[in-house]
């Protein structure tokens, strides 16, 4: 959501220098976000310690009474080249007698290493502790995220529309990326489930905090102008047209339960259509059903 807008929409290659020598750069890297953000990145590694040679100089220049900024060397216009012109810069710098902090000759990272599942589970492991000590991260990240996004919304609007673009030119990743979010969850089974409960404890505490005050609101109801009356939706299913609002936020509370107590949304739209003596008949179904699963 931060991306470039679409006369440059790849991004940058950029330098960092100290205010100590604005002609000696001393890191080359490339980015396909605002500058801005990518020194807030930078400088959020910098201030939690980070090991890496380019911010251990950053806190030394810091530390010394320096500040550190960037220059734009170039501006990629070519998706399939910014890894290399990174490369290029790097090189040419090397060449030219730069002291660079760059660990690698850019690109994409350190050529040829891949890390093995082993490690990827325990980064996987240890970010998961991370957040469960610490809430609070990820409230501050979602607070942060929100505020940027209310700040520059035509930035917001411009990256959901190159989404959309790069979708549309790129069918094929919509259909790897399903096949891998099916792989997974047949991987992490357990998922699921908590997704499910979390879910429903969400469904629970928004019954428990509206009430049947229209003036509150209620997510899925709105004011249809074709037919001039209120509807009620869930889950893209249209659950009626209503005279009032109260009548609307009745039958959307109604499907919230209903779904909150284990049924389903087609479930739910056939009792509107039965008479009382099938729906409770459905009921037992639906109760006997949940018995032999639990008892299996």
């Amino acid at each position: 959501m931060y991306k470039f807008n679409q006369d440059t929409p790849y991004g940058v290659i950029y330098a960092l220098f100290s205010t100590r020598n604005p002609e000696d750069y001393r890191y080359v890297g490339l980015t396909m976000y605002k500058m801005q953000l990518r020194m807030h990145q930078h400088k959020s590694r910098m201030n939690k310690n980070s090991k890496s040679y380019v911010h251990k100089w950053w806190r030394k220049e810091i530390a010394d009474g320096y500040s550190v900024d960037y220059k734009i060397l170039h501006v990629v216009q070519e998706h399939e080249s910014i890894n290399e012109l990174e490369k290029q810069y790097i090189t040419q710098f090397l060449n030219e007698g730069y002291r660079l902090t760059n660990l690698t000759e850019g690109g994409e990272g350190a050529p040829g290493y891949r890390f093995s599942d082993e490690q990827k589970q325990a980064q996987s492991i240890r970010n998961k502790e991370l957040h469960q000590k610490n809430p609070e991260i990820k409230e501050k990240i979602k607070a942060s995220l929100q505020k940027y996004q209310e700040e520059h919304p035509e930035e917001v609007a411009a990256q959901a529309e190159a989404g959309r673009k790069w979708a549309e030119e790129h069918p094929e990743h919509r259909k790897n990326h399903s096949e891998f979010v099916k792989q997974w969850y047949v991987d992490n089974p357990d998922f699921l489930p908590q997704r499910t409960e979390k879910r429903k404890q969400q469904y629970f505490e928004k019954l428990q905090s509206v009430e049947n005050d229209s003036d509150l609101g209620w997510g899925g109801v709105t004011w249809e102008k074709k037919h001039k009356k209120w509807q009620a939706r869930m889950q893209n299913n249209l659950l009626g047209y209503f005279d009032n609002e109260e009548d609307a936020i009745r039958m959307r509370k109604r499907a919230e339960a209903f779904i909150l107590n284990g049924g389903t949304i087609k479930e739910f739209k056939d009792t509107i259509r039965k008479t009382p003596e099938e729906i409770k008949e459905s009921y037992e179904e639906r109760g006997r059903r949940t018995r032999e699963k639990n008892r299996t």
